[in-house]
């Protein structure tokens, strides 16, 4: 029963794992952990004195924490995940289509009027289905690989959330966390989105290092307006919806969609002309 568990302390639980380590913590009041690894001493500054602001380059301990100390995780219904960050740090995008579908954010969401259910959860299944992160192959049943329009979003996700943190944090944060390795970067990547989604309920994440709110971002309606166009893409791409010719029209939009993103991030390129490069 949970209420016969023991309780492991910080020092001993710190023992038994090697760095670098990745604590996430996924609960109500989440933010009291993180204070705790720094009461415990667990960061040092470079003198040697506990430090309450460990930088991203003198720590090779990362905390991602849900909430903070006195607050506790959001309970938005059947059809959003109860854990929020554990959900978008392991599938971002079904988590993004997930808030699109319930209403949480993006315009009034008109490319959902294609679907024939109003029930939340059906259209969650057939965007899935439809842009979904596998398909079944051609080469049979037992492979799967990802569907065009998945692995289009995925790559603008991850070129909006690399800018959004390139454009926010320092050159050292920035190449510590999002250049150095890539399981860490995939993971504070999709943390930025848990800190936007997160915003929106009225929760305030946590981070050690602890990274600037970005959950305004200007960047983020970019990604909320693509995630809209990639749906309507899908469903206008349906044999059955659309003639041929509206399907072709689509596929076009959707290029240039891709086109002028990518222009908009060589511009900005170009206006901040920093030494360190925004990773492709």
């Amino acid at each position: 029963a949970l209420d016969e568990c023991s309780p492991i302390g910080i020092h001993k639980l710190i023992g038994w794992l090697a760095k670098p380590t990745i604590y996430i913590f996924d609960c109500d009041f989440a933010g009291s952990y993180v204070d705790s690894f720094h009461e415990a001493g667990v960061f040092f500054s470079d003198d040697g004195r506990p430090s309450h602001h460990p930088s991203s380059s003198s720590n090779s301990t990362y905390i991602l924490a849900s909430c903070g100390r006195h607050e506790q995780n959001p309970h938005l219904g059947p059809t959003l995940p109860s854990q929020l960050l554990t959900a978008c740090l392991t599938a971002p995008l079904k988590t993004s289509l997930q808030f699109l579908c319930s209403g949480f954010y993006g315009p009034s969401s008109t490319c959902l009027l294609g679907l024939d259910s109003e029930d939340i959860q059906t259209k969650l299944e057939l965007l899935l289905s439809r842009l979904g992160e596998t398909t079944v192959s051609e080469d049979g049943p037992n492979e799967v690989r990802s569907s065009a329009e998945f692995r289009q979003l995925n790559s603008v996700f991850t070129s909006i959330t690399n800018s959004i943190a390139w454009s926010t944090l320092s050159a050292e944060s920035y190449e510590t966390l999002f250049r150095k390795d890539v399981v860490l970067a995939s993971l504070f990547r999709n943390y930025l989105l848990a800190q936007r989604l997160l915003s929106l309920v009225g929760i305030t994440s946590v981070s050690t290092p602890k990274l600037p709110d970005c959950s305004q971002h200007p960047l983020w309606e970019t990604w909320e307006l693509v995630l809209e166009s990639s749906i309507l893409h899908v469903i206008q791409s349906e044999p059955s919806h659309i003639p041929s010719i509206t399907r072709a029209a689509a596929d076009e939009v959707w290029r240039l969609d891709l086109s002028g993103f990518g222009d908009l991030l060589f511009d900005e390129h170009d206006v901040k002309s920093l030494s360190v490069s925004l990773p492709v």
